[in-house]
């Protein structure tokens, strides 16, 4: 069976290096700036708009101390102690206010601290130019920034102005990093000091294909110990294509008491022992272990007192009363809190220790050493290189251990104790998400399914068990309770009898994966019509173009479909496609794996299907034309860039002319990552794409005939692209060289597998990896790597 790629998600670029200063007199900026009620001096003009924000910012906005303080709910307006706090749009000053205001921003960065982002002010008379404070404060930005959850739109953001820039730093705490060598850890840390998620992709994508050699790098051991050294609080780590060692995982376990969701996708360097060490570790209390409400107490305080030294100057009075009231209000909140959860800790651990029951030692390496307490509720292992040593690592988890939301160790080859991962399931009364892999039967399923009703997402075992007809009831059963279930996964192997069991759940499901069973075309005409709320499915190509027909009639909300092959010749052609683009109007992404394609086929589905937004087409045979007319496919591709606008992602294969390169120059103005393989005649088509694609920022090229032309036709687009791959070129080792030398912020690796002393061999470039960075040469490079310079 072929390996297959799961299709690696867009994301925003590394974030860059930079740290604004550090914010001051935070509830300063919701001083009016207008002080008083004697308007504007004459010869002066202001103009007031009062700013009536939504109920749901109304509950966000800081809330004033309880004595002397009332927020009229329909203006976000505080009077406390004759102060008028007003958030006001447009503000002119003139003469020695105007004058007054450039000296102080010359010592405290603007007028009243640098809480307030800045407006340019223009003045009739003598005051000249200044900035002043704008209406937003700090503290009410960051609470709508909270709203944005595309990291596109918070990284456009940042670029507003330095005060949006401080803000959205002070409020974000998920980050997303493209790849691991861009950016080191320590200076995503400064940039975002409130970091708890981080998400990070390693090795390129073609390393699923099996392009890219082990051992060449990708370790999350930097980033775990940087993070261990400065985010205690850190909570969520994503890693996709990364060398994850048992030792990270341990001190994981060790640093992170807050820490709740692991999720690694297609990584290795890992084994059961590692997995080990984040079980045994969890806690289900969120209570704090002795003296860390103590820390967090000190470290809070710390926080909100920070700006309050008398040796800096800044504005005082009874503004600044009322702020240090409401400031010192939170903290005392706060600093209760934290007591009270240390304090029911305490009478926890007293009550285990004296009460006669002996505390679950931890796992292996994990005792004797200091250990953190934790709360995991996400453990998802998709798709890993894990090296099987027992399957103890699931009996780990605590028998006090209840918050668990998601558990998939769907692809993990261990044999686990499934008595162990049923008592799991009963005392986990949030588990929304559960996978498990091959092994578990469909007895063992019924067992899980009765203890799990509240089930979103189910990945099930091997579906071939023979069940006596009161078991195969009782699973029916157990399924027709999972009012909930939205997303099925699993069917490693499949006995057709068994299928019907599946019809009671079918009708609420959006999301089908059938990717790892050979279903046959029969099987999948039963099951699809039950299926009629689907928007995501996952088939292999052994359905056929009957069993795509059958998708077609029944789904028309169908929003992505993915095609894998099952052998390198192929069972699907075009006529599946027509069908599919006939039949579902809302299909937005698709992955074809076919073994024949014509231009009528594809141009058909981009006037059918105008929205798609991901195209990706593989045609299993390398170079084939059109099967009907033998001509190259370039007007079919043609025709999708032309007519799908939104387009961001498209894959080509076949036989393509540099005509079909031109076609996505001219008009694939938003086209962001693009894969070509066995594709092109010359340099000119590489160079249509690098000239005319002004969003492009992933370029992934096998087997193609590009040399040095092509690779130098884009030095002045590489800056503003993630990465860049060509493999089986004709690139030569000079030209990578050159452009090395004359774009420093590249990193051009020329990945050599073959050690021949060969001239050819040693000439030409096997594999070429070049991607931006803001940190130089990566120091942990293989000796088959050489980093050009």
């Amino acid at each position: 069976m072929l390996r297959r790629s799961r299709g690696a998600e867009s994301g925003v670029a590394a974030p860059g290096e930079g740290a604004g200063r550090r914010r001051k007199w935070g509830a300063e900026a919701c001083i009016d700036v207008q002080r008083g009620e004697g308007g504007a001096r004459p010869g002066g003009h202001v103009t007031r708009h009062e700013w009536s924000p939504p109920p749901q910012l109304l509950l966000l906005l800081p809330q004033p101390s309880a004595e002397g303080c009332a927020c009229d709910p329909g203006r976000a307006t505080i009077d406390s102690a004759g102060l008028d706090w007003r958030l006001k749009l447009g503000h002119e000053r003139q003469g020695q206010r105007a004058s007054r205001s450039i000296g102080a921003k010359r010592k405290r960065s603007s007028g009243f601290g640098s809480s307030g982002s800045l407006v340019k002010v223009d003045c009739d008379e003598e005051g000249g130019g200044g900035e002043m404070p704008s209406p937003f404060p700090d503290e009410v930005l960051e609470h709508v920034l909270v709203f944005l959850q595309s990291h596109k739109d918070r990284n456009s953001v940042s670029l507003v102005c330095k005060a949006w820039f401080k803000a959205e730093k002070w409020s974000r705490h998920r980050v997303f990093v493209g790849n691991c060598y861009a950016v080191s850890p320590q200076m995503v840390i400064n940039r975002f000091s409130k970091l708890n998620s981080l998400h990070i992709k390693g090795r390129p994508r073609f390393a699923d294909f099996g392009l890219v050699p082990h051992h060449w790098g990708a370790y999350i051991s930097p980033w775990v110990t940087a993070l261990a050294q400065s985010c205690p609080w850190f909570e969520e780590l994503r890693l996709k294509r990364m060398t994850v060692s048992d030792d990270s995982l341990l001190m994981i376990a060790q640093s992170f008491p807050n820490f709740k969701s692991l999720i690694l996708t297609s990584c290795d360097g890992l084994s059961t022992d590692g997995l080990a060490y984040i079980t045994s570790s969890c806690r289900a209390s969120s209570a704090l272990a002795p003296g860390r409400a103590s820390h967090e107490i000190s470290r809070d305080f710390r926080l909100l007192t920070a700006n309050w030294d008398e040796s800096e100057e800044g504005p005082q009075g009874p503004a600044q009363a009322s702020a240090r009231a409401t400031w010192g209000l939170q903290a005392h909140n706060r600093a209760h809190e934290l007591r009270s959860r240390e304090a029911s800790f305490a009478g926890e651990t007293s009550r285990a220790s004296f009460g006669g029951e002996e505390e679950k030692p931890l796992w292996g390496c994990c005792s004797g050493r200091e250990s953190r307490v934790g709360h995991l509720e996400r453990l998802d292992l998709e798709e890993n290189e894990i090296e099987p040593r027992g399957g103890e690592w699931l009996s780990c988890f605590p028998d006090n251990h209840t918050s668990l939301v998601s558990l998939n160790f769907a692809t993990v080859d261990s044999a686990i104790d499934f008595d162990a991962l049923e008592a799991l399931v009963e005392r986990s009364k949030n588990l929304r998400s559960l996978k498990v892999h091959r092994e578990v039967n469909l007895e063992q399923l019924n067992r899980l399914l009765a203890r799990a009703p509240n089930l979103v997402e189910l990945g099930s075992g091997s579906y071939t068990q023979l069940l006596k007809w009161g078991q195969y009831s009782e699973l029916s059963s157990a399924l027709g309770r999972c009012k909930q279930l939205r997303s099925l996964s699993g069917f490693w192997e499949v006995e057709p009898v068994y299928l019907p069991s599946l019809f009671a759940v079918c009708a609420n499901l959006t999301s089908l994966n059938l990717s790892y069973v050979l279903l046959h075309t029969t099987e999948l005409v039963k099951l699809i019509p039950y299926c009629q709320n689907l928007e995501r499915l996952l088939v292999q190509d052994y359905v056929g173009d009957k069993g795509l027909q059958a998708v077609a009639v029944s789904c028309r909300n169908l929003q992505e479909l993915r095609v894998y092959p099952s052998t390198a010749e192929g069972f699907v052609t075009e006529e599946g496609l027509i069908a599919i683009s006939e039949g579902c109007p809302n299909l937005m992404k698709i992955l074809y794996f076919c073994k024949s394609m014509t231009n009528a086929a594809v141009i058909t589905f981009a006037n059918k299907l105008p929205n798609c937004t991901h195209f990706r087409l593989c045609i299993l045979t390398p170079g084939q034309p059109d099967c009907v007319t033998n001509e190259p496919m370039d007007k079919g591709f043609g025709a999708v860039v032309q007519n799908c606008k939104k387009l961001t992602r498209l894959a080509v294969s076949g036989q393509l002319t540099d005509r079909a390169f031109e076609y996505f120059g001219m008009y694939g103005k938003k086209l962001e990552t693009i894969s070509i393989a066995f594709a092109g005649d010359s340099d000119r088509g590489l160079e249509y794409v690098l000239k005319g694609c002004p969003n492009l920022r992933k370029l992934e090229i096998r087997d193609c005939p590009f040399g040095d032309d092509a690779l130098l036709s884009g030095v002045h687009r590489y800056e503003q692209m993630k990465s860049m791959w060509m493999s089986a070129c004709k690139v030569s080792r000079n030209g990578a060289v050159w452009l090395a030398k004359s774009k420093p912020s590249l990193n051009v690796e020329i990945i050599k597998e073959n050690t021949d002393d060969d001239p050819a061999n040693v000439l030409n470039v096997e594999k070429l990896y070049l991607y931006r960075t803001l940190v130089g040469r990566r120091s942990d490079a293989p000796d088959f790597v050489e980093i050009a310079q």
